[in-house]
């Protein structure tokens, strides 16, 4: 009885996950998906698939999805735990900076030609974090800078030409400096410390 019970279990739980997936490309609906080299938990991790990521879903054993999975140039089957996979590719996770999203022009005291935007603003300790674009003709950068009104120093948290998500995560601040008159820098601060105080 135990067994036709345990069977059955298993083959609703196996048709749950069937009728929502299908085999082919599913997306991984967790940041970090173990993968492993039998289908159960207690089973060796041989590596990690993360959000977003497709994977080719060959067949499903109970809660278990078995894939195609490469790994230094060799493909190999493994197995992922189906319950986090979605049919379709999940949107992607808004951070703090782009739910507070903003696009104000910063007036600039040079001539310089390349365009420079307010993104982000936040009070941290006493100090301002901001996150600013500056446009020119060759290329986009994004700039996280630390500073404060009353001393007018600065520091840069990070800079990058990619996408505008590989600055939020790790901070690799310069040392504190001065603002010079007619630098962008300059301009930021007095931008922010006039009209968001």
């Amino acid at each position: 009885m135990k067994r036709v019970v345990a069977l059955l279990i298993l083959l609703t739980s196996h048709a749950a996950i069937s009728q929502q997936l299908d085999l082919g490309i599913n997306f991984v609906n967790v940041d970090s998906l173990n993968v492993r080299e039998l289908p159960n938990s207690n089973s060796k991790v041989v590596g990690k698939k993360i959000f977003r990521q497709g994977v080719d879903v060959l067949e499903y054993q109970g809660d278990w999805a078995k894939i195609s999975f490469y790994n230094e140039g060799k493909v190999s089957m493994k197995w992922i735990s189906a319950s986090y996979l979605v049919k379709t590719r999940p949107d992607n996770k808004k951070n703090k900076y782009e739910l507070n999203a903003i696009k104000e022009q910063i007036p600039r005291s040079s001539n310089e030609k390349a365009g420079y935007f307010l993104l982000y603003t936040e009070v941290v300790n006493g100090n301002f974090i901001t996150l600013h674009e500056r446009t020119s003709s060759a290329s986009t950068g994004y700039t996280k800078t630390e500073f404060n009104c009353n001393t007018k120093q600065y520091r840069v948290l990070g800079y990058t030409e990619r996408h505008i998500e590989n600055i939020y995560f790790d901070d690799t601040p310069t040392n504190w400096a001065y603002s010079r008159q007619g630098s962008s820098k300059y301009d930021l601060i007095n931008y922010v410390c006039s009209t968001k105080r």
